[in-house]
């Protein structure tokens, strides 16, 4: 009686095993699969729940195999009293060993297929951790460079980072980086990076920015993608890491090329760092404004429109490089007419509305601005001179003024202005308007304004006279001298129309002569 009811409870609890296991697995795999895919809060702690019961059940299961093996030991007594039963029981056995087998089987492809998601569950917030964020950064201080100040003593290397190309630039290894030397717009120099992993990618480049740098283009596999300002006119340093263009990379050996655009100063290029930073999608254009450096203007005048934009996660939208297309419209060609490089020119009094339509990544956004021409124009223009009549060395500046065809008066700036003289060797004038006494005479300057279609003249006679040199008076800040001390004298000359005149050795030929130089000389 003891033996057979110990059969029955191993197959009930072999039974319960099997389908507590496969009940654990159609439920264990779901919220594995939940947690792959969506990542939740909620799966993962299913799965630590899940996890638990397949502790518990492995705990229950061992417990069972001891009874068994207690159960087995009192078979085998069992049987040794009753070999009448033999054959039945060691049938029994032999099945109860089968169902075991298959137990220990369907829990091993348990503890395999946990394992398995486990690692899958590992690898996939790996693989999430590196796509979001990753920065990669190429330093211009590790491409293996000698320093010239330091012959002998080369840069550190990077791998996946190398110089292979300079054309029409020179490669100077300096401490913040390196600096291409060119002489004109046209070079470039070439660089390849390898990218660990495929996907999308924000480009940023930092530079040195100095009174020599030029605007540098910036092109990924032969791709122009934007440009950087390496100039600066007042001192120089580091400039900012600066987002260029997201870009879609495949993973492998990829090309920077970096090429002389525009004279700044010079024609050189800084550039100290080279990032990427893998991002989840690439922004897009979000919106466009355009802007105008003047709004109204004259028939004749021209303004030019700067186009600005701001991608969809708030960055500033990078408008250059071969992906983006402006375009420009009039509403009133009549009134005014913008070119392909938003210089808008005023036609006739009126009102147009100038769109500029701007395309980029497939993306197209529009932005407009109204440009009024007003009715008036130049109508009068007034030159002034502190004195028309100078002595030879002389100077003075002219003074220009214009007003509207509505008597308001005109902004300057906006004129443009040339000066010219009939006689050269007489009178000469700069660009400026600062007339000069060259030598005795007269002759006419004539002062020219244009302000939109509206030119107007102004001629003014100046002479130069000879007049005669009464007395000179000599001045000095003090006449009480120390030993080795030397002190500056000053000679004003009165002429004789009782006008004075500072003599210098410009307007005069002047000698001095001490009468006991061993007391005091004077040169």
């Amino acid at each position: 009686m003891q033996l057979a009811m110990s059969k029955k409870a191993k197959k009930m609890c072999s039974m319960m095993l099997i389908f507590m296991i496969v009940f654990g697995i159609v439920l264990g795999n779901t919220p594995f699969n939940m947690q792959i895919a969506n990542a939740e809060e909620s799966d993962i702690q299913e799965i630590n729940i899940l996890e638990n019961d397949i502790e518990e059940i492995d705990t229950w299961d061992n417990n069972s195999a001891e009874n068994d093996i207690q159960e087995g030991n009192i078979q085998e007594d069992a049987t040794s009293e009753a070999e009448g039963h033999e054959n039945s029981s060691q049938e029994s056995a032999d099945q109860e060993v089968d169902d075991q087998t298959g137990d220990d089987l369907e829990f091993d492809n348990q503890e395999n297929n946990n394992q398995k998601i486990n690692n899958l569950k590992t690898d996939s917030q790996e693989i999430e951790l590196q796509a979001v964020g990753t920065k990669i950064d190429y330093d211009f201080k590790k491409l293996g460079l000698e320093y010239p100040t330091n012959p002998g003593t080369y840069q550190e290397t990077q791998k996946g980072w190398s110089l292979v190309t300079q054309y029409y630039v020179k490669a100077v290894a300096l401490s913040y980086g390196v600096k291409f030397e060119a002489s004109s717009a046209g070079g470039y120099a070439i660089l390849n990076f390898d990218v660990p992993s495929e996907g999308w990618y924000m480009v940023r480049l930092q530079g040195y920015r100095h009174k020599n740098g030029a605007i540098g283009g910036i092109s990924i596999d032969n791709n122009k993608i934007g440009q950087y300002d390496f100039y600066r006119s007042d001192g120089e340093g580091i400039g900012n890491l600066v987002d260029i263009k997201a870009v879609y990379l495949t993973q492998g050996t990829h090309q920077l090329k970096l090429s002389v655009d525009q004279k700044g100063g010079y024609f050189y290029l800084f550039p100290a760092l080279f990032q990427l930073e893998k991002i989840k999608t690439p922004p897009k254009l979000e919106t466009v404004t355009v802007s105008s450096t003047k709004t109204e203007l004259l028939a004749g005048q021209t303004a030019q429109l700067a186009v600005n934009g701001v991608m969809d996660d708030g960055s500033a939208a990078n408008l250059e490089g071969d992906s983006v297309t402006i375009n420009y419209t009039s509403s009133y060609e009549n009134v005014a007419t913008v070119d392909n490089n938003g210089i808008v020119k005023a036609i006739a009094p009126g009102s147009a509305i100038i769109t500029a339509s701007v395309t980029m990544d497939g993306v197209t956004k529009e932005d407009d601005i109204e440009i009024i021409v007003l009715d008036k124009a130049l109508g009068s223009i007034s030159v002034e001179a502190e004195k028309t009549a100078l002595f030879k060395g002389e100077t003075v500046q002219l003074v220009v003024s214009a007003l509207l065809t509505d008597s308001s008066p005109v902004n300057m700036d906006e004129a443009e202005i040339t000066y010219q003289s009939s006689n050269e060797n007489i009178v000469s004038v700069s660009g400026t308007g600062l007339l000069t006494a060259i030598s005795i005479g007269d002759t006419n300057i004539t002062v020219s304004v244009k302000l939109g279609n509206v030119t107007l003249e102004k001629v003014l006679n100046v002479i130069v006279k000879d007049s005669a040199l009464s007395s000179i008076i000599i001045s000095s800040e003090k006449t009480e001298l120390l030993l080795e001390e030397k002190v500056q004298l000053n000679l004003t000359g009165v002429l004789s129309d009782n006008t004075t005149l500072e003599i210098t050795e410009k307007n005069a030929d002047i000698s001095f002569n001490s009468d006991n130089t061993e007391v005091a000389t004077v040169s």
